[in-house]
């Protein structure tokens, strides 16, 4: 088992028989020994057993005798473990009821028999019956808890629901509640320090439910009474350690500190995904010598005085963990709490020798969840792990520093530092992106990555448009000219000789495609041959060591056959490559060419001479008719270019709207996703009083209106504030104030913006609302580059995060800006508390929050959480350290200059209960004073 301080979960056999009962088994009775007997629990994987033999305590010496033999290292078996052995015993009252008595280890069995055969105990022994069938004749269940109660035994009446049990029904119906009986059960029940149940669904047991709300429930292996049952039926109790005065407190808190086997098979509590094994802090101001500081798995509360060196210790964890800028980068350097960072910095950390040195040891980190050491100095974060041939020494690795808060995840927060997160949007955006990044990294990284793509291919969309449009502003220049022309050949056909035109269009045509055909598969070929690459296939060698495998000798060889292949084919391919240039040169070779030469040239001559002879009897007004038509079938050409720019123009700016589309869906999925992981962490019945929705690019603050100056290149404020205005003012008109209360006005806007480096002298008069007059607004907006335009077109504003609370589920919502200080740290940590599964270190939550706070939400929230992930909180409050039901207690101290750690423990060890008592209410005598007021006296 692992070994770390305070609390945690024990097996307990409760019930059980050894050879010294009567009705053990027959067949093992004269041949199981204590070793044997012993041996099956702890290969059961009981941490703790009770012997409870019928009216006996014959085995109980020799159990406690053999158990200490069988720890010495020489006399270890198979299947050894520690076990601590309870003796006890199942007493069987006058009324036939069975009692179990318990009593602290080591406990002979003399102090035993002295219950069972003290002056006063009469037995009814019937003839030729064995302890089994005894029962005490004058002493009932009631008179026996009380007798078990003053030898200083635990008293817990055997299956209580079943035969025999102080629940049980002769009648096989449960007990009336104004019945005798069932009022002396009830007496009982108050009395006994918990109840044996085989099956808290009984009926009788459901029957007494309001008497056993407050009693643990416990069992055992009891039946059958043999060495195949050992172990079967348990208990989980928590405690520092399985003692007798960590059983009774235990047993006294039972809906913290008993988990019944039935309810849960495996251990109550597993250990967190992540956690912190220990801190080593050394040469730090005020604590010079080496301080070593181990943590329990679950809720760590740090306890002291003021200048204890309570807060020392998170802020220790934050530099050893890599978040030392962590609050700066969400917060800011002038922040409290980034100020309360470098303060610890300047004051505490030596950065002269000796120089201070801090030691985080951690499991669960990196993608394998090892166990790793941190080590920091001043100037310095170097990661370790254990060697694997001597976990006690470390080796160094070659994991930077800087990638530990990426491979170890942890949450560090002060109260101030929440305050603030619940007032700072951009802080607050920051948190709640981290922590779903946590929660699912590869959507949200897809989506990152998907906007960036989608903006550089929004902006080379844009470029493209623009290239075309430039290309294009000759074409109306050509689509006119080739009007003039046709205008002017259609006058050749309206003097008879249209066929002679005709003919010679088709020529032509016939002259364009053919020629075009081939030149261009001649170019295509030639394209490809000319850019053929040489490949250098056999220069590539395998070079194995000399002592290689066989097998990759074998792959090697394998792979040069393949390679010589590839060349082959190589080779093949490049003397297709040089035919197929060859034959596409020789398509004019063919005899069709020849013919089709020989066929449109006369045509073509006879053609023009006629046109000519048309020009001739016009007088000359149809002069050049060659060269228009010529003219006309190159400007047809040029027709047909720009016709497929234009094409290629309608296709990009389809592509660039498709991608703008694409980023503001990005933008709004992104939204969704922060809306579900929040709405999975706070579903409304795990916080009935907090509500957590995101607006998708709808925050416009201070940051959001630098961004637009900036973008819209508005170098003087004051003329920014003109165009812009304040968003926080109600009666501003400027663009910010627009976009705040109708956000989805940010696409006009842009498209507005886009109109202006086009746009004629006179701009509008508004945009969004917002007034252009002045010359340096209008000058500014002019100017502005196309490149500018797309920066302005792929920006967007953060989500907006509106947080609401409410006192109670029957109050109104209220924005959490209007609330008092400990309301907004209050609904923002109830989230913390409720969100992740990596370390949660709290400095000091419950300042600002009333005690009622207190216990409803930090209490509440840290007994619900602690048991999936591991909590340390700083506190003076004894609320969080008590009812939040700490498993590992840190008592810091000042003294003689230094920060002193007392001795650390679970909430079962009576030390430390001690010292809460006195280190948080003001000591015994204080706390009773305070009852005796507030409580007491009102009864």
């Amino acid at each position: 088992m692992q070994s770390f301080p305070g609390s945690r979960w024990w097996k307990f056999d409760f019930h059980n028989h050894t050879p010294a009962s009567s009705d053990y088994d027959p067949s093992e009775k004269s041949i199981v020994t204590p070793e044997q007997w012993l041996l099956a629990y702890m290969r059961a994987g009981i941490d703790a057993v009770v012997v409870t033999d019928h009216n006996s305590a014959d085995w109980i010496d020799e159990l406690q005798t053999c158990l200490i033999e069988m720890s010495k290292p020489e006399n270890r078996a198979d299947g050894w473990r520690d076990l601590v052995l309870f003796p006890g015993v199942e007493v069987t009252t006058s009324g036939s009821v069975h009692i179990l008595a318990v009593f602290a280890p080591m406990t002979p069995a003399s102090k035993i028999n002295g219950l069972l055969h003290g002056t006063d105990i009469q037995w009814n022994q019937p003839t030729g019956s064995g302890n089994a069938a005894w029962s005490m004749s004058n002493v009932n269940v009631v008179q026996l808890i009380d007798k078990i109660h003053t030898i200083g035994g635990l008293a817990i009446p055997a299956h209580a629901d079943t035969i025999r049990g102080l629940l049980a029904s002769t009648t096989g119906s449960p007990y009336q509640a104004d019945t005798e009986k069932s009022a002396q059960i009830c007496t009982a029940i108050q009395a006994a320090d918990a109840l044996d149940v085989r099956n808290i669904d009984d009926h009788t047991v459901k029957h007494f439910a309001v008497d056993l709300a407050e009693k643990a429930l416990v069992s055992g292996s009891d039946t059958p009474h043999n060495l195949a049952n050992a172990g079967t039926r348990w208990t989980w109790l928590k405690m520092s350690e399985p003692s007798f005065q960590g059983l009774k407190l235990a047993l006294a808190e039972p809906s913290l500190s008993v988990c019944r086997s039935d309810k849960q098979i495996d251990t109550p509590q597993a250990l967190p995904k992540h956690w912190i094994q220990r801190l080593s802090i050394q040469n730090l101001e005020k604590r010079r010598p080496l301080l070593e500081i181990n943590f329990n798995p679950w809720l760590n509360t740090v306890i002291g005085g003021r200048g204890s060196g309570k807060s020392s210790i998170v802020e220790c964890l934050r530099l050893a963990l890599g978040r030392g800028g962590e609050a700066e980068k969400t917060l800011g350097e002038k922040h409290e709490t980034s100020k309360a960072i470098e303060r610890f910095k300047t004051n505490m950390v030596r950065e002269t020798p000796p120089t201070t040195a801090l030691k985080a040891t951690v499991s669960g980190a990196g993608d394998l969840g090892g166990v790793y050491r941190y080590d920091w100095t001043p100037n310095s974060l170097s990661v370790l792990r254990p060697d694997a041939n001597n976990i006690e020494q470390w080796i160094a690795t070659d994991i930077n520093g800087q990638a530990v808060p990426r491979e170890f995840p942890v949450r560090i927060f002060s109260q101030k530092q929440i305050h603030a997160l619940a007032t700072k949007p951009d802080g607050l955006l920051a948190y709640f992106d981290e922590a779903a990044n946590a929660h699912d990294k590869t959507t949200q990284a897809e989506l990152r990555a998907s906007i960036t793509e989608l903006t550089s291919t929004f902006r080379r969309h844009r470029t493209q448009i623009r290239q075309l449009r430039e290309e294009l502003k000759d074409w109306p220049q050509i689509k006119d000219q080739l009007k003039q022309i046709e205008q002017s050949l259609a006058t050749y056909a309206q003097q008879g000789v249209s066929d002679k035109l005709l003919a010679l269009q088709v020529l032509r045509a016939e002259t364009r495609s053919l020629t075009d055909f081939q030149t261009g598969l001649e170019s295509e070929v030639k394209q490809v041959t000319a850019n053929m690459p040489e490949l250098k296939l056999t220069e590539w060698q395998i070079q194995l060591p000399a002592n290689a495998s066989p097998a990759a000798v074998l792959l090697a060889n394998k792979w040069h056959l393949e390679r010589d292949a590839l060349n082959e084919q190589w080779l093949a391919i490049s003397k297709q490559l040089v035919s197929l240039q060859q034959r596409a040169s020789a398509m004019k070779s063919v005899s069709e060419f020849n013919d089709w030469e020989f066929y449109a040239g006369p045509q073509v001559q006879h053609c023009l001479q006629a046109l000519e002879q048309v020009k001739t009897q016009l007088g000359g007004q149809l002069q050049q008719v060659g060269v228009l038509q010529q003219q006309k079938e190159q400007l047809e050409q040029k027709d047909k270019l720009y016709t497929a720019k234009n094409q290629r123009l309608q296709v990009e700016r389809t592509e660039a709207a498709s991608a703008y589309d694409g980023l503001v869906k990005a933008h709004q999925d992104i939204t969704v996703g922060r809306q579900a992981f929040v709405n999975l962490v706070i579903g409304d019945e795990r916080q009935p009083l907090l509500k957590i929705t995101f607006q998708s690019s709808a925050q416009y603050g201070n940051a959001e209106k630098e961004a637009l100056r900036g973008l819209l290149k508005l170098n003087s404020a004051e003329y920014a504030n003109s165009f812009l205005g304040d968003p926080s003012d109600h009666a501003s008109t400027g663009v910010l104030r627009t976009l705040k209360t109708s956000p989805e006005k940010l696409d006009q806007l842009k498209k507005e913006l886009n109109k202006l480096p086009n746009a004629a002298e006179v701009l509008p008069e508004r945009i969004l609302g917002a007034s252009t007059s002045g010359s340096y607004i209008r000058s500014a907006l002019k100017s502005l580059t196309d490149e500018q335009l797309d920066s302005v077109w792929t920006w967007f504003p953060k989500d907006k995060v509106e947080i609401e609370f409410r006192v109670s589920s029957q109050e109104k919502w209220q924005d959490i800006a209007n609330g008092s200080a400990g309301q907004q740290t209050g609904a923002l940590l109830s989230f913390i508390l409720n969100e992740g599964d990596e370390p949660l270190i709290l400095d000091q939550p419950e300042d600002d929050l009333d005690n009622a706070m207190v216990y409803e939400l930090v209490v509440q929230q840290l007994r619900s959480n602690k048991a999936r992930r591991q909590v340390i909180v700083v506190t003076h409050n004894a609320n969080i350290v008590v009812n939040g039901d700490a498993e590992l207690v840190i008592p810091m101290a000042f003294k003689g200059g230094q920060i002193q750690m007392d001795t650390a423990n679970g909430l079962q060890d009576m030390g430390i209960r001690q010292t809460i008592c006195k280190v948080m209410e003001g000591g015994r005598i204080a706390f009773d004073k305070r009852y005796k007021r507030i409580l007491k006296d009102m009864t």
